[in-house]
């Protein structure tokens, strides 16, 4: 008899997370990868938590990367995560 083993889910946000941090160190090359990530991650609760505030908006769901690549790239994100279609 074989045990099934519930699958992980994986987090909506998690692969665009993934990705914004992959792509900006490559971008950087950061010499210490750890400190860098601690601060881009940092930098992506912040612009979460001041955009809560102007929008007055308390959902959980908020996309941290959207304000990401609206400073990156100077415009929002458009339906897709990939740096090089927008």
């Amino acid at each position: 008899m074989s045990v099934t083993r519930p699958r992980p889910v994986v987090p909506e946000e998690l692969p665009k997370l993934l990705h914004s941090i992959s792509y900006a160190v490559i971008k950087n090359q950061p010499h210490d990868i750890i400190s860098f990530a601690a601060e881009h991650f940092k930098q992506l609760y912040e612009d979460r938590e001041r955009q809560r505030e102007i929008s007055g908006n308390t959902d959980s769901k908020h996309d941290p990367t959207q304000s990401f690549f609206s400073i990156l790239f100077n415009r929002p994100l458009v339906g897709c995560v990939a740096p090089d279609m927008l």
